[in-house]
């Protein structure tokens, strides 16, 4: 149950938390999916690139741009929310290296 929990969270770093936020912004619009996916395209967000955002794939630079532009928040933001780790990632790094994961939190900041 734990493991179903943790998997039900709404992620807070990567891809996939980049991705919910979006799902947000098109909530706060209350626009259809079609209609968002136009959205998307005028702020130089292809739907292809949406669709692969979604699925969870790696974001790029240009369009992180892009998503900071159409959620409304400073692309400084979006890096950090990609690029950081989550306390299971950063535990898992922190055993292969054989540290702590405080210690690996601190040189990451």
């Amino acid at each position: 149950m734990r493991r179903y929990l943790k998997k039900a969270k709404r992620p807070k770093h990567g891809s996939r938390a980049i991705a919910h936020l979006l799902r947000d912004r098109q909530k706060q619009l209350d626009l259809s999916n079609h209609e968002f996916i136009r959205f998307c395209d005028s702020y130089k967000l292809s739907p292809q690139e949406l669709l692969d955002i979604y699925k969870g794939k790696e974001v790029t630079d240009s369009q992180l741009r892009a998503v900071s532009r159409i959620v409304g928040k400073s692309f400084d933001e979006f890096v950090s929310t990609r690029d950081s780790f989550s306390n299971n990632q950063m535990n898992k790094l922190a055993r292969i290296l054989g540290t702590s994961s405080q210690y690996l939190a601190e040189l990451f900041e």
